[in-house]
């Protein structure tokens, strides 16, 4: 009937693929803009973490799809939805801390950096090799940019790599998953709604 089509449509959607949208958008965009928009992380450096992170991950979007061949697909979604939910806050407070200058220590030197525009920069050096560069000027002094040390960015890479775990268990499996919710006769518009919905 109708009726049990569309309550396994609404499974679909907050069953699964909101969820999944979530985790997925959380881990991959927002916590590159968290990092380098609201943590001032230099965005060439962790790009390159990015890269590493994505490289090493991304042979676990067909792990999990494997796995959930052998498994029930339902719970390898659901765990990686649940630890996302679970985990989120205390992850993006381990980078935060990463990134704080106030953690840094010392202030070791200070090198003066002229803009093209003509106004002053400079770059401070802190005690364990961290560096951030800050705008100076007559009112007020301001951070821009957040160089981290190489122990920093394994430490940023592990983290984003737990991220990332989660997305590839939510991701994996997702799409076999809608396959088999659905009868052949409306698979293709069942599971085309809610995942498109959810993941908006």
């Amino acid at each position: 009937s109708k009726w049990s089509n569309l309550k396994w449509v609404l499974l679909a959607l907050f069953g699964a693929t909101a969820g999944q949208g979530v985790v997925w958008y959380t881990s991959q965009f927002y916590a590159m803009n968290f990092c380098t928009q609201t943590l001032k992380i230099d965005s060439t450096q962790l790009q390159q973490i990015l890269m590493v992170v994505l490289l090493v991950g991304t042979p676990l979007f067909i792990f999990f799809g494997w796995l959930s061949d052998r498994m029930h697909r339902k719970w390898i979604i659901l765990s990686g939805i649940g630890l996302g939910a679970i985990c989120y806050y205390p992850t993006f407070q381990a980078i935060q801390h990463l990134a704080r200058i106030e953690s840094f220590g010392a202030v070791s030197a200070t090198t003066p950096l002229p803009q093209s525009d003509g106004s002053m920069a400079e770059m401070r050096t802190y005690e364990h090799g961290q560096q951030a560069v800050f705008n100076v000027s007559d009112t007020e002094t301001k951070l821009t940019r957040v160089v981290l040390n190489d122990r920093q960015c394994w430490q940023l890479g592990l983290l984003l790599f737990s991220l990332l775990v989660w997305v590839t268990m939510a991701y994996g499996p997702i799409a076999a998953f809608l396959v088999e919710l659905f009868p052949p006769q409306i698979r293709y518009t069942s599971l085309s709604l809610p995942y498109h919905i959810g993941n908006g």
